[in-house]
């Protein structure tokens, strides 16, 4: 298996200096210390880096996945790259994927639109934190389209029973 991440510049500050932490599996700006990517699922021997292109590749061949795993990996890419649009904070982050995860537990999430059930907990929980993410950068970050957003900020918050 092969996973690329295409890395030209820190989205926080602009740098071209990145730094791959293969330690704590995360890829690391070196100029102001923003995380870009953390929680790779594997940062070993089997790194390649091609300078030229700032593109970072992780061969992966002989690592198993859980079926979670697999299934979850790809809503976090888009999480990540939604936060480096919007500069979300590491805890917000976090508290998304956490209640993304709940949704998941209890099979809410299967058959459903991950990018649009991810866009409206940003919504949810940017009221919540009284973050100033507006649902039009939210649909531009996660290409849903706004009434798609509102309808799935209902259904959430029925679901995770949240005012």
């Amino acid at each position: 298996m092969i996973l690329s991440y295409p890395i030209e510049k820190c989205p926080e500050c602009g740098s071209n200096k990145i730094l791959i932490d293969k330690k704590r599996a995360e890829i690391v700006c070196r100029n102001c210390g923003y995380v870009i990517t953390e929680n790779l699922p594997y940062v070993g021997e089997n790194v390649l880096v091609s300078e030229g292109s700032k593109r970072i590749y992780f061969l992966f061949p002989h690592v198993e996945q859980t079926k979670d795993e697999r299934n979850l990996f790809p809503v976090m890419r888009k999480l990540n790259l939604a936060s480096s649009l919007l500069k979300m904070p590491r805890y917000f982050k976090m508290e998304i994927m956490k209640n993304y995860i709940k949704l998941y537990k209890k099979k809410w999430t299967f058959g459903r639109d991950s990018r649009a059930i991810l866009a409206s907990l940003v919504l949810i929980f940017a009221r919540k934190y009284h973050l100033p993410y507006y649902i039009k950068d939210i649909e531009i970050a996660f290409q849903v389209n706004e009434r798609k957003i509102r309808s799935y900020v209902k259904k959430v918050c029925s679901e995770l029973k949240l005012k």
